[in-house]
């Protein structure tokens, strides 16, 4: 397991991690594992459905939905420039690392 996956598999296990209790299997999740709060984003591929809000360190927000998705990542929920990355099914991806304009390092199932 690579150090990303490392961290990855350490948030999820956390104590309240997910906030509102384990993530639903067909879920699009994304965690803050960064040191900072930012606004997330979770999406289906074609944006029919959406949820956002912010996360400080160490949770999660999560969309019940069967299919592939988007999670994004923005300094704020104002900021119009942030950084995203496409979830599998089921999927679930970490923020490591915020940097503006896609310069995000994340973490995931597949990494």
């Amino acid at each position: 397991m690579n150090r990303l996956g490392l961290i990855a598999a350490l948030v999820a296990a956390a104590p309240g991690a997910t906030g509102a209790g384990a993530p639903l299997p067909a879920s699009l999740c994304v965690t803050n594992a960064s040191a900072q709060r930012y606004h997330f984003t979770v999406r289906t591929i074609d944006a029919a459905a959406r949820v956002g809000r912010d996360l400080a360190p160490g949770q999660t927000l999560c969309l019940d939905h069967g299919g592939r998705g988007v999670v994004a990542a923005f300094e704020t929920a104002a900021s119009l420039e942030g950084c995203s990355r496409l979830v599998p099914a089921g999927g679930s991806e970490t923020l490591i690392l915020f940097g503006r304009f896609d310069r995000c390092a994340w973490g995931g199932a597949d990494d």
